[in-house]
């Protein structure tokens, strides 16, 4: 899904996200998608602190990902962490 078809976090629920980008956009989406799913995947080249920037509560299930996708299969995302797929 792209975040342009993103309503509300029911859209989600009981699901596993993967999220490319940690620009604010992508930090606040983050917050807002962790509220509906089990686990959110955040990937980004670097990643900021989100410590007290959720308004939506103390669900702690976003895990971030210091990398960059490198190839993206039918059942499987490749991400490269320092140059090197994991």
């Amino acid at each position: 899904m792209h975040s342009h078809e993103y309503k509300e976090p029911a859209q989600v629920t009981g699901k596993r996200i993967l999220l490319l980008g940690a620009a604010p956009s992508g930090e606040d989406l983050a917050l807002e998608l962790s509220q509906g799913c089990d686990d959110l995947y955040l990937v980004a080249r670097k990643h900021r602190s989100l410590e007290g920037r959720n308004p939506y509560g103390a669900k702690n299930n976003i895990h971030k990902v210091l990398g960059e996708i490198s190839k993206i299969d039918a059942n499987k995302v490749h991400i490269a962490v320092n140059g090197e797929e994991t």
